[in-house]
């Protein structure tokens, strides 16, 4: 029994070893994000855990009253470790219910290392507690898997996998913890197992999506450079151009008929083709980046901008937006160019008549939805989807560690959803 038992420590071990090499090799290449260091973290703490709980360490003679106190410190950070890993996974802020599910945890810690010190009704009463915080934890795991699928998140598989090992091995500790069942003693390290498995391979199916995303991205870029140059082109031409031409035969009839007085009439026509001009010129300027996104409302930019274009195009657009939302100018942007390319893509595509833009503040994330009453999509057009319209708008909404959602239906129109932190 014994040497069976410290095979499976030497192959745990060996596991853990190799996730938190894994972990630590990405954080030296610079890959640095917070879902992926707290991914580390927690399979360090666990490592700990089960290195002080081995067979290898309690052989040592090391003294155990404080032995026992160092390893109940450990198993009690790795449930805040855990939950800081799935919002850091989902992009959650830290805070609200997910902020009682993690720091409680830490002050439970230091209370776990005076363990060799409490008597029968301390222990009785500190498990209560760790029991009770940890099915408050449990719940605000769920909370988030829900919200997961709700909003349509790109690894709310994985996520639900994860979770769903981690309830069943926590349940089975604790019914065991009542004498209702009898387990071996690796059962809740192969619920660990399977936690750590699901969420790996979600971790590098999220990267390998950024760099399938990047490599298309690099080729649609450069076509989106040369369009937005003959566009630009196009609207100097048929606008400025036009116009300064006008002034120039004005000016050489003027410089003809040096014999005839210049009339009012002339010049005013002369400032009204200038003033066209420097119209022109404005209006090409604020497409390229508006001069007042620093000091305005996103809510009032996309009202400006929904009735620009409701002059320009004829689309209805209705706008539903909270003017409490304040935002730095790095997200203002971003949303303001996702709206604008949303809005193109309702022109070019969908064939809608009318379109709601909806900006809300959902506990710690902006919100902003795009939809439209026009023909929508079927699953296999939805799936082939992926023009740099989209691919923009989903990096803009990534770059501000938020989320990039679309619905669609043949028979419903299509929503883009984007959830951006506050």
């Amino acid at each position: 029994m014994n040497s069976a038992r410290e095979l499976f420590e030497i192959c745990y071990l060996t596991f853990l070893v190799i996730y938190v090499l894994y972990c630590l090799f990405l954080y030296i290449h610079r890959i640095r994000e917070k879902e992926y260091t707290s991914f580390g973290i927690l399979a360090s703490v666990y490592l700990v855990y089960f290195s002080l709980n081995s067979s290898f360490i309690l052989g040592l003679g090391l003294q155990p009253d404080i032995l026992a106190g160092l390893i109940m410190a450990f198993i009690t950070l790795f449930p805040a470790t855990l939950v800081n890993f799935i919002a850091r996974t989902r992009k959650e802020v830290v805070g609200g219910l997910i902020r009682w599910a993690i720091y409680p945890w830490f002050g439970l810690a230091i209370i776990a290392l005076t363990m060799p010190l409490m008597g029968r009704w301390e222990w009785d009463l500190f498990r209560l507690i760790w029991g009770g915080l940890a099915l408050y934890s449990l719940a605000v795991l769920w909370w988030i898997v829900v919200r997961a699928h709700h909003e349509g998140f790109y690894e709310s598989t994985q996520l639900t996998m994860g979770v769903t090992g981690i309830t069943l091995g926590l349940l089975l500790v604790g019914a065991e913890q009542f004498k209702l069942v009898a387990l071996p003693y690796y059962a809740e390290d192969l619920a660990v197992v399977f936690f750590a498995v699901t969420m790996k391979y979600g971790l590098i199916k999220r990267y390998a999506r950024y760099v399938r995303d990047l490599h298309h991205l690099s080729g649609k870029i450069l076509d989106a450079h040369e369009e937005e140059r003959k566009r630009l082109a196009r609207d100097i031409h048929d606008g400025i151009g036009q116009s300064l031409l006008a002034i120039k035969l004005n000016l050489q009839m003027m410089k003809a008929d040096r014999q005839r007085a210049v009339t009012d009439e002339a010049l005013t026509e002369l400032v009204d083709e200038t003033s066209a001009a420097i119209e022109e010129l404005r209006r090409i300027a604020m497409n390229l980046r508006p001069a007042f996104l620093k000091r305005t409302s996103i809510a009032e930019i996309l009202r400006w901008y929904a009735l620009r274009y409701e002059e320009k195009t004829g689309l209805n657009i209705v706008i539903d937006a909270d003017d409490t939302i304040t935002t730095d100018i790095r997200t203002k942007d971003n949303l303001y160019r996702i709206c604008q390319e949303a809005l193109n893509n309702v022109l070019k595509h969908s064939g809608a008549a009318e379109v709601l833009v909806a900006l809300k503040k959902d506990r710690d994330k902006i919100m902003l939805s795009v939809s439209d009453n026009g023909s929508g999509m079927n699953e296999r057009q939805f799936r082939d989807a992926d023009g740099i319209g989209i691919s923009t708008m989903r990096e803009r909404a990534e770059l501000l560690g938020g989320i990039f959602h679309m619905e669609t239906t043949p028979a419903g129109g299509t929503t883009i959803k984007v959830g951006v932190p506050l």
